[in-house]
């Protein structure tokens, strides 16, 4: 459910019928959780939950658990010998080349929030969201 805007100025941006349930890596900076919210997603931030400082692996675990796609700088989430992605609800890579600021994260994910048929068909994927491009890897089944 899309949250209320607090102020006037503040407006929620492009909401989905039905939203998605993220946990935004430490990693990231708070306004990426904001943003998410703003495209009306459940988003949690690891700094707020008991997960903070925690392993990859453990917010690994509480993203399956919790049916939550993960929102991450970490390149370590992109190795799919680790992180299969057909065993997530999605991870999303946010590709940091060099020092960036906060502007630069939202903006790549705003360009992949306004992506609605990839966000609303996030499980079994990752998607890795660079300056140039948002790519998509899922894994295919053999036959």
């Amino acid at each position: 459910m899309p949250r209320r805007p607090s102020s006037s100025r503040e407006l929620t941006l492009f909401p989905l019928k039905a939203s998605v349930q993220f946990v935004v890596d430490e990693d990231l900076p708070r306004r990426a959780v904001e943003l998410l919210r703003s495209f009306g997603h459940d988003a949690l931030f690891v700094k707020d939950l008991p997960l903070k400082g925690s392993p990859d692996s453990a917010i690994a675990d509480y993203a399956r658990q919790q049916g939550r796609a993960i929102v991450t700088g970490d390149l370590g989430f992109a190795d799919i010998r680790r992180y299969p992605p057909e065993q997530f609800h999605g991870i999303i890579l946010v590709r940091r080349r060099g020092d960036v600021d906060t502007d630069y994260i939202v903006d790549l994910l705003t360009k992949f929030c306004k992506q609605e048929d990839l966000v609303k068909n996030l499980r079994g994927k990752l998607v890795v969201i660079d300056k140039d491009q948002v790519r998509v890897r899922q894994q295919h089944s053999e036959n």
